[in-house]
């Protein structure tokens, strides 16, 4: 269980689909801007994209603009030699995504002084990124414990205070403070003490991620001016209680507003069900944390118990039901999303340990809440010792919801994406290879064979590309690829019966004893529409 919460990558939504000039692409033209091509819309803030000339330095002719799915920077490319862009965007859902790639204009730099500039400047950090997981953990953990006492205060508890109140808002939002730093620092590539710049948290609030946590602090704010209220005297109005449970679950509402929730590519109903979601756990899990000291009551009072079961249950419901929709928009109907993907994987752990919770609360309902209406002795004491070990298994639910929240989602992760790659030949020169749209079906396959000096192979006699998909013992498959050009083959309407993982190999021959070879290995993703 540990391996499969513990991703190997933290990457988000949108995925970079494409560029021009190609990555690795030798070009003859000098152009002025460069275009990155993303898979879903993106916004481009801290001035993060960076190109760097052959000699290491800035080529920036203005700031990177975003416009839908596509960045465009323009640059300086005057010199000849080698180029580096290194690119840091927004994905819709407010997650950071990063990288780095390069082309050449009319040769290859001797050096690699950009392509390094380039790729310092696009390091991420295992360790912040492993810090704002570890922040918005706490930060769900506080908002439903706190959300979750006053729910189970106002509509359970009686006269019950709920306890750890003012405490969990706090916590939260040293939390939310936190996670929007952690979150600037990784979009921009900026240390923690350049991001505690004014101007740049300012930057911030105008991220996705950002613009939800202004919010998420605003509300959590209200709250805590509204625990004082529920420690009062005026708590046991009616109009004052639900104005104060309204603030309360607004709150928990808000855990919603950046996320796969408002990603693209998700239906309407998404968001509201995802809120609806937010607040039936705070319900279950944050009346569980206040069972725990109101059952040291004496006597214990077996029709609140019973009213917040009926409470517990009801949530239980609705977060099955909201769970399942969520899922199905995030993974469809998908077998390999579901078991060959970190999110589906996730998501199995989650509803494991969900599962896991459900005898438990069941024996609580259906014989504990029972025998303390009977008076049974060490009643109390087995509730307790139930509800003890739901919250223990409930914390882990909550670790594994904000690895989901990182994780892009199992239909991202399989979605066509074209392939392009380049491998060097033995003896000189090197083999690029794109498939699109590299999914099951029909795909375009260009070769082009460069030479020792980039350029394209006129001296090739013979071509040959054979596939193979060793999981299902599948090959050699020949891919009839004809000449389109000097060192340029194609093969159209090439039909990939599979998705998964396929070997493709490439045999280069020039003369009759000149023979080199390359292997390649893509992943074939399903169909486009399936689910």
């Amino acid at each position: 269980l540990a391996m499969l919460m513990l991703p190997s990558t933290v990457s988000a939504h949108a995925e970079l689909s494409g560029t021009t000039p190609a990555n690795e692409s030798t070009i003859e033209d000098h152009p002025d801007e460069v275009t990155l091509s993303f898979t879903e819309n993106v916004t481009v803030a801290f001035g993060a994209v960076k190109a760097y000339g052959p000699d290491g330095s800035r080529v920036n002719r203005g700031e990177a603009e975003a416009d839908g799915d596509e960045v465009t920077i323009p640059i300086d490319a005057d010199a000849a030699g080698t180029y580096a862009i290194s690119w840091r965007v927004t994905s819709a859902d407010g997650h950071p995504v990063r990288g780095a790639f390069v082309f050449h204009v009319e040769r290859e730099s001797d050096d690699t002084v950009s392509r390094d500039e380039a790729l310092q400047a696009s390091e991420g950090s295992r360790a912040k990124d492993v810090a704002f997981g570890v922040a918005r953990g706490v930060l769900l953990l506080a908002v439903l414990v706190a959300v979750g006492g006053v729910v189970f205060a106002a509509l359970a508890g009686g006269s019950w205070q709920p306890r750890w109140l003012r405490g969990s808002l706090l916590l939260a939002l040293v939390a939310m403070f936190a996670a929007y730093v952690l979150d600037a620092s990784i979009a921009a590539g900026l240390s923690i003490t350049d991001v505690l710049d004014p101007s740049v948290l300012r930057e911030q609030a105008s991220t996705v991620y950002g613009g939800a946590t202004i919010v998420r602090i605003v509300t959590a704010l209200v709250c805590l001016a509204a625990a004082f209220v529920v420690r009062s005297a005026r708590w046991q109005q009616l109009g004052v209680r639900v104005a104060v449970l309204a603030a309360f679950l607004a709150l928990a509402a808000t855990m919603s507003l950046s996320g796969h929730a408002v990603g693209e590519g998700v239906t309407a109903l998404r968001l509201p069900l995802d809120m609806l979601h937010s607040i039936a756990a705070a319900v279950w899990i944050g009346g569980l944390f206040q069972l725990v000291p109101w059952s040291r009551r004496a006597p214990i009072d077996p029709n609140m118990l019973e009213r917040y079961s009926r409470l517990a249950f009801t949530s239980v419901v609705v977060l099955v039901l909201t769970g399942l929709w969520a899922s199905y928009e995030e993974i469809g109907l998908s077998r390999d999303a579901l078991l060959d993907t970190t999110y589906g994987r996730l998501v199995i752990v989650k509803a494991a340990l969900l599962l896991a919770t459900l005898p438990i609360a069941n024996l609580n309902r259906t014989r504990t809440v029972p025998a303390i209406r009977d008076g049974a002795d060490g009643a109390a004491a087995r509730l307790r010792s139930y509800v003890l070990v739901e919250c223990a298994i409930l914390v882990l639910v909550l670790a594994t919801t904000a690895w989901l929240i990182q994780t892009p989602p199992a239909k991202v992760q399989l979605q066509p994406q074209l392939v392009d790659q380049t491998k060097q030949l033995a003896g000189g020169g090197a083999v690029q290879l794109t498939v699109d749209p590299a999914a099951v079906g029909s795909n375009l396959v260009h070769v082009y064979i460069f030479d020792e000096n980039l350029q394209l192979d006129d001296e090739v006699t013979d071509f040959t590309l054979t596939a193979f998909n060793d999981t299902r013992g599948l090959g050699p498959l020949a891919i009839d690829a004809g000449a389109a050009g000097p060192g340029h083959f194609q093969a159209n309407r090439v039909t990939i019966p599979f998705d998964g993982t396929w070997r493709l190999e490439a045999s280069v021959r020039r003369g009759k004893f000149d023979e080199a070879r390359v292997r390649f290995s893509i992943r074939i993703a399903p169909q486009r529409n399936q689910e």
